[in-house]
């Protein structure tokens, strides 16, 4: 009984041998050419009035003759023009470096103007009243999911508390600018 076990276990052994090279023998490949990976980009523009630029400085984009209880506004329009389907959160910095009337009305000033964004008709604050200071040295997001193709229109609000004194009087930052990015949500 034993040599019987033994001569099927040997017969199956080399059937399964057979077998295995025999499916090794059988094999075909088909290719696919002209395959191409490309990455798309995050592009955040602003409009400039008449086309989305990615750079603008509008010469009527100011805050003059400002005063304690000083409270006005400019309107902006930002789109994400990516060409990756993402969606952008927006954030705003303060980019210091503006020239100074007189030499250290930054110090003056850095924090008693306040700033803030909103929605376009002013309705929504999208941020909390920040001094410029904060707005220089940390930014904030102001909008979540802007959407791509799609351009969203806000303001910017700044004012001078009332209680503001003498000291800000005749002082000047120009040449300014917010730095907005947009980054994948």
């Amino acid at each position: 009984m034993k040599k019987i076990t033994l001569s099927i276990m040997a017969i199956a052994i080399v059937l399964s041998a057979v077998a295995s090279s025999a499916s090794a023998l059988f094999s075909s490949t088909a290719t696919v050419s002209g395959v191409t990976f490309s990455t798309g980009n995050a592009n955040l523009q602003v409009w400039n009035g008449s086309a989305w630029d990615d750079d603008y400085s509008p010469s009527n984009f100011l805050f003059t003759s400002m005063y304690p209880g000083f409270n006005n506004f400019k309107s902006f329009s930002l789109r994400n023009s990516s060409t990756s389907n993402i969606k952008l959160t927006l954030n705003a910095k303060l980019a210091n470096g503006a020239t100074q009337s007189p030499a250290g009305a930054w110090d003056i000033l850095k924090d008693v103007v306040e700033a803030r964004f909103t929605n376009a008709d002013g309705t929504v604050p999208l941020t909390s009243w920040r001094t410029i200071n904060y707005w220089n040295s940390t930014g904030a997001n102001f909008d979540t999911g802007i959407n791509p193709g799609e351009n969203r229109w806000y303001r910017i609000q700044v004012r001078i508390p009332s209680s503001a004194g003498n000291e800000i009087s005749n002082a000047s930052l120009a040449d300014m600018k917010f730095d907005f990015t947009g980054t994948q949500e």
